[in-house]
């Protein structure tokens, strides 16, 4: 994880975002470490089309959860495979 040259003063740490439609655009999370805001941004050909600015990570990858994952899985309920193949929630 690298900071964001050009990023704010605190350093943003960047993740790439998996979505449906990846062959039309990309999605990059931004995060300020030390502020705890984050970015969302489209880019098509390395060039940025659209910002959205979320004053918490958490909001962010709600919005990501919504509106760009195929499955909703943050608030899936915690399950644990045992070694003999049972599940326990």
């Amino acid at each position: 994880m690298k900071p964001i040259k050009g990023g704010s003063r605190e350093g943003w740490v960047r993740f790439a975002v998996s979505h449906q439609e990846s062959e039309l655009r990309a999605w990059e999370l931004r995060y300020a470490k030390k502020t705890g805001k984050a970015r969302l941004v489209s880019q098509s050909y390395g060039a940025e089309e659209d910002k959205h600015d979320f004053e918490t990570l958490l909001l962010a990858l709600h919005y990501i959860e919504k509106h760009l994952w195929c499955e909703n899985v943050i608030d899936e309920e915690i399950t644990t495979l045992l070694e003999d193949g049972s599940v326990v929630s």
